[in-house]
């Protein structure tokens, strides 16, 4: 958690508002980096290397930001109809993963995706150094990190850059470059071309929607603050999906960044107790993206629920279909935004609160 002196953050509103605001141009770096020639030899790479080897099981092994990413590519797994390639697919705290699921003797069936900012943390290190004493095929161990010179990154097969230069906030641009990368990685292993052309134009558009959000940003972060409030005490990140990787990453960086307690829990979870927790200092987050229809049929009904019973409850999404129908509950301040891919939703979500948040501390005086 942040120390707190004085009263205040310990970082300058100017130092994390710039470091935010670099996002559409750190995403749009990491985009340009991975459509390159060198980049696209890889892939071509790796896509020989699925059809040829036989992989039973996939697992992501991350920690805090890092793990909440790896829900992308899961959920991409998971939910993809007729995929080229079958395998059982898993994700892991790197902690957990340590203690728990190492594997004990040599295992040619397992493809290891490990996740790091650093690339060198003491436990990363020790799942690495054990892979390697078991004589891991290296194409079967893949690292995402955005170290890629750390010298953990030359006992893995394919290394996989976020391309972040620089970031005053642990994670605050890493987590959307490393939803990126996931996505892509989550293509390749369904057997699809991550690098085609038209993805390229879809990924310069949101390059390009990132950059307006820029120009907004106060507008709507004023209204939410206005909605909000300043006297709530707690915030509820509610979830659905994919959102979920977006709602636990915000709960973790409120805490340790803005001291404001939270918790992330998903739509299922909050439902049945939602009476129970219900107070005036409690606010929350709804996230949930434009997702298939039958998935979205009751939602109308929960939000207005969760709302009723919880109060003051801000709704972001990309549904046009939902935020009409919620139109008219004033406890409800919904925020649309504009995503063409549903998997890389938590990289609106997370600016957006992140936007919001920054400015509500600085309404309160509560930062440098």
């Amino acid at each position: 958690m942040t120390e707190i002196k004085n009263g205040k953050i310990p970082f300058s509103y100017e130092s994390i508002l710039n470091d935010l605001f670099e996002f559409h141009s750190s995403f749009k770096s990491c985009k340009d980096a991975y459509f390159n020639q060198n980049n696209r030899k890889m892939f071509q790479e790796i896509q020989e290397l699925l059809v040829s080897s036989i992989i039973s099981r996939v697992i992501f092994i991350g920690n805090d930001f890092n793990h909440f990413g790896s829900f992308v590519a899961m959920h991409c797994l998971n939910t993809a109809s007729k995929p080229k390639f079958k395998f059982n697919s898993e994700f892991y705290e790197t902690s957990e993963f340590y203690d728990y699921v190492l594997p004990k003797k040599r295992d040619d069936d397992t493809l290891f995706i490990l996740i790091s900012k650093s690339g060198q943390s003491k436990i990363v290190t020790k799942i690495v150094d054990q892979l390697h004493l078991l004589k891991i095929d290296k194409k079967l161990m893949w690292f995402v990190t955005n170290s890629p010179g750390s010298i953990n990154a030359k006992h893995f097969g394919f290394v996989f850059p976020t391309h972040v230069k620089s970031e005053v906030v642990h994670g605050s641009k890493t987590f959307q470059n490393t939803v990126f990368v996931l996505y892509l990685i989550s293509q390749l292993l369904l057997g699809k071309d991550p690098l085609n052309e038209e993805n390229s134009e879809i990924f310069e558009n949101i390059a390009q929607d990132l950059s307006n959000y820029k120009l907004r940003h106060l507008d709507i972060s004023k209204k939410a603050i206005e909605f909000l409030g300043k006297n709530f005490k707690f915030l509820y990140f509610i979830s659905k999906g994919i959102s979920q990787s977006t709602a636990n990453n915000s709960a973790l960086l409120n805490l340790s960044l803005y001291n404001i307690f939270s918790e992330s829990i998903s739509l299922g979870q909050i439902l049945p107790r939602s009476l129970e927790v219900s107070s005036d200092i409690v606010r929350c987050f709804f996230l949930v993206n434009n997702e298939h229809g039958e998935f979205m049929e009751n939602l109308p009904s929960d939000i207005n629920a969760i709302s009723n019973n919880l109060g003051r409850t801000i709704l972001i999404t990309n549904n046009n279909n939902l935020v009409s129908s919620v139109k008219n509950n004033s406890l409800i301040l919904p925020i649309k935004y504009q995503c063409d891919i549903t998997a890389l939703s938590p990289i609106f979500e997370s600016i957006i609160i992140q936007s919001i948040l920054i400015e509500y501390v600085k309404s309160k005086d509560l930062i440098i």
